[in-house]
């Protein structure tokens, strides 16, 4: 029998809590966030799309806030920022932040019978228009910033002041 798995990245729980725990304030600069290469293009490790046979990406700061303001990423006080599973069987692990009870919950997605695809085919539809050509005509993901969310952080309220 063939067993097949996916490993995901590794994560910053600590990153994620500070994202989370600030989630207001990112999100009333969102336009800012949005406008700044730099603060777009901010890894979060542990945010991240990724399945069986269709591979896996991590989602940038950028990625989350347009994933949470147009698609099922965002629902309700859910706010998806991963995801893991197969697109075959629909079978996920999801991890999103409860704005409700102010904590991190792991459950599978579903909404009616998509399940993974729920959240696969927004994110991969946004990572596709994210893409840059390069000169080799390749389709490359944009340089990972140098700041972290710790810096953003604090470079925004020291603006907001």
């Amino acid at each position: 029998m063939l067993k097949v798995t996916v490993t995901p990245p590794t994560t910053d729980n600590g990153a994620i809590q500070c994202l989370f725990n600030n989630l207001d304030f990112f999100l009333s600069h969102q336009s800012e966030i949005l406008s700044v290469p730099e603060y777009c293009n901010i890894l979060v490790k542990g945010c991240f799309v990724a399945g069986l046979y269709v591979g896996g990406h991590h989602l940038y700061l950028g990625d989350l806030l347009n994933l949470w303001e147009t698609t099922a990423w965002h629902t309700g006080d859910r706010y998806y920022y991963s995801i893991i599973g197969s697109p075959l069987s629909g079978r996920n692990q999801a991890h999103y932040w409860d704005n409700t009870q102010k904590k991190i919950c792991v459950a599978p997605y579903s909404n009616g019978k998509q399940g993974f695809a729920g959240l696969w085919i927004p994110a991969s539809k946004h990572i596709e228009r994210t893409l840059l050509v390069t000169n080799a005509g390749t389709n490359i993901r944009p340089s990972v910033s140098k700041l972290d969310i710790y810096t953003l952080l604090s470079q925004l309220k020291q603006v907001s002041k």
